[in-house]
């Protein structure tokens, strides 16, 4: 999905070549026509010199869109996918610091969607699982010092409280149950029942609305066994 506000191409931030015609003019009126005695400069390099500064600007246009939705120095690593000759021009402009030094050398259209999610998961999962060690740390940490807990119980009176900041949920579990968001009470019970959902997904859903980060964590790296693990801000 293209982000909104993000431009697709040159045209759309006015890089269409209406520059290649003033260049030119600059380049004659500079540096005079052929045989005046002065330095010339050929067509093709102001044309070029204009592509170069449509491009630079159109970067700089995309960078911006992409920072305003995906920024910051806790986001999720972004992976650069362009030809190779686009790199080093779009990392010389880039003000994202979450843009990853990995990175995709061709054009994402150039490959399936498929394929092309395939390649980016092998170059973002390193990134991927040193953030998890962290966030299964900060947890084991936390809840050493009570500012963390793997009881459901407690996470659902946490959660109403506004106390949790990061949850991680496991990627495998699913918790019969209903969660209050008025009161904290989890209630645990059978999916067969109607109206029954999974208490995980409820207090996932509730840690967003109140601005916490959720994780959706392999099994096997779970610091916990009941499906939720939750560290507080206080």
């Amino acid at each position: 999905e293209w982000l909104a506000g993000v431009p697709r191409t040159p045209a759309e931030v006015g890089g269409d070549g209406r520059d290649i015609g003033r260049d030119s003019e600059r380049a004659t009126r500079h540096y005079g026509a052929p045989g005046s005695g002065k330095v010339t400069r050929h067509g093709t390099d102001v044309k070029q010199d204009a592509v170069d500064r449509d491009t630079e600007r159109f970067f700089r246009e995309v960078d911006r869109g992409v920072l305003a939705e995906h920024g910051g120095r806790d986001a999720s690593p972004l992976l650069l996918a362009a030809l190779p000759e686009n790199h080093h021009l779009f990392r010389r402009v880039s003000r994202n610091p979450a843009l990853a030094a990995a990175a995709l050398y061709s054009h994402p259209d150039s490959m399936p969607l498929e394929a092309l999610r395939a390649r980016a998961w092998e170059l973002v999962q390193p990134y991927y699982l040193e953030r998890l060690d962290g966030l299964v740390g900060a947890f084991e940490a936390a809840r050493a010092r009570h500012l963390a807990s793997g009881d459901l119980a407690d996470i659902g009176n946490a959660v109403v409280a506004g106390r949790v900041a990061t949850l991680l949920i496991d990627a495998d579990r699913v918790v019969p149950g209903s969660f209050d968001a008025r009161t904290g009470a989890v209630r645990f019970d059978d999916l067969a029942h109607p109206g029954i959902d999974d208490l995980l997904d409820d207090l996932a859903e509730a840690v967003l609305r109140q601005g916490g980060e959720v994780v959706v964590v392999p099994t096997e790296r779970m610091p916990v066994q009941s499906g939720a693990a939750a560290t507080y801000r206080y």
